[in-house]
């Protein structure tokens, strides 16, 4: 993925990134990118059931505020999911924004292991990257394991 650059007016720019974000109960970030029809709401829904908050689901605004990467919803997405089958319905637990410490891309070709996390450079921050399968009934499990070994700790 390429990195995703500062404006030039010396302000912190803002960028709206095409990924879903949660917030774990200890309030650090992930983004869920993948393909249309991946699985990113699912997996959204799965770590709420287990305690995770939603910042925004299919839109995600990024900030640099000076020492980390902030996530938020979309203002015109703020508190809303999208259930497959469902609608587009207000998310029962919301996070404000919250630090990025990692990036999950659901990709049906992710390598069965691993040595180390890859990365990718979001407004000049560079965030621990893995690649997961988009099995849902796994993909709750992986992402907190992820986060606990490879997510960024400031």
């Amino acid at each position: 993925m390429p990195e995703v650059p500062d404006d030039d007016s010396g302000k912190s720019a803002i960028i709206h990134y095409p990924a879903s974000c949660v917030s774990s109960p200890e309030g650090h970030a992930v983004l869920i990118s993948g393909a249309s029809g991946s699985g990113k709401s699912s997996l959204c829904l799965l770590l709420m059931d287990r305690g995770w908050s939603l910042v925004s689901d299919d839109q995600t605004s990024l900030r640099d505020d000076g020492s980390s990467l902030m996530a938020g919803a979309a203002q015109h997405l703020a508190g809303l999911i999208e259930i497959r089958n469902l609608g587009i319905v207000e998310a029962p637990e919301r996070a404000g924004e919250a630090p990025v410490v990692l990036h999950v891309s659901l990709d049906p070709e992710a390598p069965r292991f691993i040595d180390k996390a890859g990365s990718v450079i979001l407004l000049g921050h560079t965030v621990p990257s893995i690649a997961i399968c988009p099995d849902l009934a796994m993909a709750a499990i992986k992402t907190e394991y992820a986060l606990r070994l490879y997510g960024k700790r400031e």
